[in-house]
């Protein structure tokens, strides 16, 4: 209770850590009275300023591009084409296995695809491109970490080159008319920044940003 102040003035100006936020709301959600959806609402409430500060900038940096027409085999030999995604919000994460900061960004990548798990309208995408090795390695590395992504391949880098692509990891999102409105080249090496930013620029499309 006493340190309560100084913990809301960090979420206020958006220095507050994952953890700091989750000790946060499993203390709220236990005082008399509370529960954890009111917890859950507390901490929106805290954010909602700097969140309409975040999206103002977002929508400074928001391109508008037609969206090249793919058709890819993932590694379950599904074919996985632009078509069968159309009318929704689609996240392409461009990526190899040999690429550190690729590889370094998924546990992100995977927060953010969790946030949306339920969302028939939101489709997440990991193009594997310029891996310059057999497909059995792509193979060894998913069975290995058990990501739940699905996994096209973009073997000869048609796909990545036709998305502008200049280096890996580039995350791309496509908005429900097929127009690319983000591109983002590397990984900052903060996941929690990764996963703000990416969430809100997908909720942005759904709402017609």
């Amino acid at each position: 209770a006493d340190a309560s102040p100084v913990i809301e003035e960090a979420v206020l100006i958006g220095k507050a850590t994952p953890r700091l936020k989750t000790v946060v709301l499993a203390w709220y959600g236990k005082q008399p009275g509370n529960t954890l959806a009111k917890a859950d609402a507390y901490i929106a409430d805290l954010e909602a300023d700097i969140r309409a500060d975040q999206r103002d900038e977002l929508q400074q940096i928001l391109i508008n591009e037609p969206a090249p027409a793919f058709s890819m085999t993932d590694l379950k030999g599904r074919t996985i084409s632009s078509a069968s995604v159309k009318g929704k919000v689609m996240v392409l994460d461009f990526w190899a296995t040999w690429c550190g900061p690729c590889i370094a960004s998924f546990p992100a990548m995977q927060q953010a695809q969790m946030r949306f798990q339920s969302d028939p309208n939101v489709q997440f995408l990991f193009v594997n491109t310029r891996e310059g090795g057999p497909v059995q390695r792509v193979h060894n590395f998913m069975s290995k970490h058990t990501y739940p992504f699905t996994v096209p391949l973009d073997g000869n880098q048609r796909v990545s080159r036709a998305y502008k692509v200049q280096g890996i990891p580039t995350k791309v999102v496509i908005d429900p008319k097929g127009r690319v409105r983000y591109r983002q080249i590397g990984y900052s090496g903060d996941p929690e920044a990764t996963v703000n930013e990416l969430s809100l620029v997908v909720e942005m499309l759904k709402e017609g940003k």
